[in-house]
C-alpha cells in the first residue's frame, strides 16, 4: 500500500446499532385447554393450538408432571417438569404441547394457558438517532475528497 493513499475512515458511532429488544406486553386474545394425563411413561400430544403464540403458561395440579413444546413438523424440544401450583411461563411459542407422568400412575392434570398479540411494543432504553461526531467539511474541501470503497 502506498504511503499516500488515504485510509479508510474510522467507524462511525450512528453505524454501532445499541442493545435492544422487543416484548409483548399486550396480548389480544387466549387459548386454553386442560389435559388430564394418562397412565404411562410415553408422551402424548395434550393440545394443539391455531397458531405459534407468543408465550405459553403451564400448570399442573399433581407433582412430577413432565411437558414438552414441538412445533408443526419439527422434532420435539427438552423436557420441562412442572410443580405443584407454581405457574411456568415460557416465552416461546409452539403449536404442540406434550405431556407425560413419569411415574406412570397417570390421573395427572395440566393447564396450558397460549397467549397471542398482534403488536410488538418497543421498550428499548437507549434510541438515540444518528450521531454527528464532527463538523462537516467546508464546501470547497467537499470537492477533493475521492469515495474509497472496500
Amino acid at each position: 500500500m502506498c504511503p499516500s493513499a488515504p485510509s479508510y475512515p474510522p467507524e462511525r458511532r450512528s453505524a454501532q446499532r445499541p442493545v435492544s429488544r422487543r416484548e409483548y406486553e399486550g396480548y389480544d386474545w387466549y387459548e386454553e385447554f386442560l389435559f388430564t394425563i394418562p397412565a404411562g411413561t410415553a408422551f402424548v400430544e395434550a393440545g394443539r393450538f391455531s397458531g405459534r403464540p407468543d408465550k405459553i403458561i403451564a400448570r399442573c395440579n399433581a407433582s412430577s408432571q413432565e411437558i414438552r413444546l414441538r412445533r408443526q413438523g419439527e422434532a420435539p424440544g427438552s423436557t420441562i417438569r412442572l410443580r405443584i401450583a407454581e405457574p411456568l411461563t415460557i416465552p416461546t411459542g409452539a403449536e404442540i404441547v406434550e405431556a407425560r407422568d413419569p411415574s406412570g400412575a397417570g390421573a395427572g392434570v395440566i393447564f396450558v394457558t397460549a397467549l397471542f398479540s398482534s403488536r410488538a411494543i418497543d421498550i428499548r432504553d437507549n434510541r438515540p438517532g444518528p450521531v454527528r461526531e464532527e463538523q462537516l467539511l467546508e464546501v470547497d474541501s467537499l470537492a477533493a475528497q475521492v469515495q474509497v470503497t472496500r
